[in-house]
């Protein structure tokens, strides 16, 4: 069965989502990566979102052994 877009939103809603994100890269081997969201898909209920994340490599490859 298909899930009728009328049924679910009221007239005239039009749900949304709106991202934005900055990556910092303070070497070849670190990234911090911090995104903020803004999700308006339901009706009556908008929710902030805050991420952080970090990406970090270790060990030995061909530029450095150690």
């Amino acid at each position: 069965s298909e899930i009728d877009p009328a049924d679910v939103y009221s007239e005239g809603y039009k749900p949304k989502a709106t991202d934005v994100m900055l990556d910092w890269n303070y070497s070849h081997f670190a990234t911090v990566r911090v995104q903020y969201t803004r999700d308006e898909s339901m009706e009556d209920l908008e929710d902030d979102i805050f991420s952080i994340q970090f990406v970090g490599t270790l060990g030995a490859h061909g530029a450095h052994l150690y």
